[in-house]
């Protein structure tokens, strides 16, 4: 609904780049509240995060930051389906072929399993 279709690598490169800033800046900035606060109150926090795992966030995001990552490579990975794929309902059902298989079967990349949590 919200996603326009991109023609070339050339409108992929810059749909990608404007998400990255779009949605990796208030990714970085909360990653890094979210920690500090975690250290402020370390009594009453539940999930401590620890300073490799705030390092690490471009592998696995921390905390509930996992929408904006998982949003952010949605928008890639249709970006590059629409390339090839021009019509919306087709690329509708491979996104819903993906979600399947990405139920049934484990695979192990972080923000295809995230998906169906």
């Amino acid at each position: 609904m919200f996603f326009k279709s991109v023609t070339n690598f050339k409108e992929l490169f810059s749909l990608t780049k404007n998400k990255l800033l779009a949605l990796g800046i208030p990714y970085i900035a909360f990653s890094v509240v979210m920690f500090s606060l975690q250290k402020i109150g370390s009594g009453s926090v539940r999930d401590q995060t620890s300073l490799s795992q705030l390092l690490n966030i471009y592998k696995q995001p921390i905390g509930y930051l996992w929408f904006l990552y998982v949003l952010f490579f949605v928008f890639a990975y249709i970006g590059f389906i629409s390339i090839f794929i021009k019509n919306d309902t087709h690329i509708l059902l491979i996104v819903i072929f993906g979600y399947i298989i990405a139920s049934i079967f484990n695979i192990p990349i972080f923000f295809i399993p995230r998906l169906h949590n």
